[in-house]
């Protein structure tokens, strides 16, 4: 995919040329936790940026946490993405010809916990011995961690701690704490060089996260407290990860095809394929592959698909469509890519099957929605 085709596809191709004054907000989380968000920025001064190598890596996370009711004062708009993001944001879709109103991603708020009765965590506090396990995300190629902050809300509100990262250099704009802004180095056409360097980076960025905030690694890994999750290549990071480090105890990809040596060794730690529809083992060689390795052993592997989805149906853009009331002026071809589910639909059903796999891998519950078809749940089909 074109880092061109990225940016059209992308939440700013989703707006008419109306100024937006007035905060838009989307649906607060569900969960029986309340949520709150802190952003934290984490230096690796031992590792060159693969993509710059005359800077140290950098990269910025976003730590949604639960909250128990009693802990949290007052719910508030929390900005979905900070200012010079926005502004950014605002300034290249309006430069590839589409007509981005002044203020339009600076509109957008989540609806979290902004007065919470803990200490905000400390960005190398050691979490390995918190009470909730702590979920890693990593988003799509060229996206930003920021358009998945509504299904990261969702999950953290049924008991997890959940981190959104921003693989610097890939995704389209990386804003840091002291206002630079890092745009995309992916070459303009996608080559399978260039997928396996994110890749490889990405797999580097996660451990690197682990090692930081859980120091003590046996401990981490005896609790069996971490999982990873992604999109798309973010997904196909998550497998790749859990292939190299065994403190990550269980995984998910979402809709993305599996990348390196993992689709055919497998894992040895309960792993969930969920595909957009029509992407499944049947049309994908390397599900099929690392499914069928699972199967062999005898390991915990499971494959869903969404009904009436496409492959960014997996993302925020359905739920932004719909809060800024959109789905009628839509083209055709954008449509297409994000799917027709309603957006707070796909946040719920996202956040309901996501949290029942770790409460299943990570906390040692039953399997729940995860043993079979729910009627709750029809847009949920189990491939066999």
């Amino acid at each position: 995919m074109s880092r061109l085709l990225i940016s059209i596809i992308s939440i700013g191709s989703l707006f008419c040329p109306t100024l937006i004054n007035a905060s838009v907000l989307l649906p607060p989380p569900t969960g029986p936790f309340s949520v709150s968000l802190d952003t934290f920025e984490l230096i690796d001064t031992s590792r060159p940026d693969p993509w710059n190598s005359t800077h140290t890596r950098r990269l910025i996370l976003s730590r949604f946490d639960p909250l128990s009711p009693h802990q949290c004062r007052r719910t508030c708009p929390i900005p979905y993405m900070p200012p010079g993001t926005a502004t950014f944001q605002d300034a290249a879709y309006g430069d590839l010809g589409i007509p981005i109103p002044p203020g339009t991603f600076g509109s957008l708020h989540l609806q979290l916990c902004c007065d919470a009765k803990k200490p905000k965590p400390h960005p190398h506090a050691d979490w390995s011995r918190s009470s909730h396990p702590v979920l890693l995300f990593s988003p799509g190629m060229g996206f930003s961690r920021l358009f998945y902050s509504a299904t990261a809300s969702q999950v953290a509100s049924q008991g997890y701690t959940v981190l959104t990262i921003d693989h610097t250099y890939d995704a389209d704009v990386v804003e840091f704490p002291d206002g630079t802004l890092v745009t995309s180095a992916l070459p303009v056409n996608i080559t399978e060089e260039a997928v396996q360097k994110a890749a490889a980076v990405r797999v580097a960025d996660v451990l690197f996260i682990l090692d930081t905030l859980s120091p003590h690694r046996s401990h981490a890994a005896k609790k069996g407290k971490v999982g990873v999750f992604g999109h798309s290549l973010g997904g196909a990071a998550a497998a790749a990860a859990m292939h190299v480090d065994k403190r990550i105890r269980a995984g998910v990809n979402l809709d993305g095809q599996m990348v390196g040596d993992v689709a055919t060794a497998g894992l040895e730690r309960p792993f969930l394929l969920w595909g957009a529809g029509g992407h499944n083992s049947s049309t994908d060689a390397t599900w099929a592959s690392f499914k069928g390795v699972m199967e062999r052993r005898g390991e915990w592997v499971k494959e869903l698909e969404l009904v009436d989805s496409a492959h960014l149906t997996f993302t925020d853009l359905p739920v932004l469509r719909d809060v800024f009331g959109f789905a009628d002026l839509l083209p055709p071809q954008f449509g297409a890519l994000i799917g027709s589910l309603k957006g707070e639909r796909v946040v719920q059903i996202l956040g309901a099957y996501v949290a029942a796999f770790f409460d299943f891998a990570l906390k040692g519950k039953r399997e729940g929605l995860l043993a079979g078809p729910s009627g709750a749940y029809p847009e949920v089909l189990f491939i066999d």
